[in-house]
């Protein structure tokens, strides 16, 4: 079980390192603690951040009034497909 256990945190180190989002590399990778604490910081305020914005845009397009109006019309005259057919032999 302890195996699983230290491959798990290796699996989970390994890839806060190699990650895309740096926040998470530098409190990962960071030698000082209060280095790592700022980075976890950033990395969680930045998170809530996200979160906010995401939250209050989709307040406001759910909240957007929309209506929708559709009218049917009949034409007095009607309208053909016309089609020609133009054969060219040289």
């Amino acid at each position: 079980m302890s195996t699983k256990v230290i491959g798990f945190r290796k699996l989970i180190r390994d890839f806060a390192e190699w990650t895309t989002c740096h926040g998470v590399a530098h409190v990962v990778s960071s030698h000082h603690l209060v280095l790592s604490i700022f980075w976890l910081v950033c990395v969680c305020g930045s998170a809530v951040f996200f979160g906010w914005q995401l939250i209050n845009l989709i307040t406001k397009f759910l909240a957007y009034p929309s209506t929708i109006q559709t009218t049917v019309r009949s034409l007095s005259w009607a309208l053909y497909e016309i089609v020609i057919l133009i054969e060219n032999r040289l």
